[in-house]
């Protein structure tokens, strides 16, 4: 409370957002197109920071307001 002056409610949130799959399944350099794909991102996680494949099938994307772990195996990653 103290860091917000009273205005805890107020502070920046973060998104995460856990998906078992995305359509279409690209690599994370695939998504960040700086078009289509990279826009709808941005809407739900902010500006688009950077994109990782964690495995084959799995993708990590940072947002400037959350990220994004997608693919069959995302679950697995959550206590992380």
């Amino acid at each position: 409370d103290l860091v917000f002056i009273g205005d805890a409610s107020n502070r920046n949130k973060i998104n995460l957002i856990i998906a078992n799959e995305i359509t279409p399944h690209l690599t994370a350099g695939e998504y960040m197109d700086k078009g289509e794909y990279e826009n709808e991102f941005k809407q739900v996680i902010g500006d688009t920071k950077a994109a990782y494949d964690i495995t084959e099938q799995d993708s990590l994307i940072f947002g400037s307001q959350g990220l994004l772990v997608c693919g069959p195996n995302a679950r697995n990653y959550e206590p992380l």
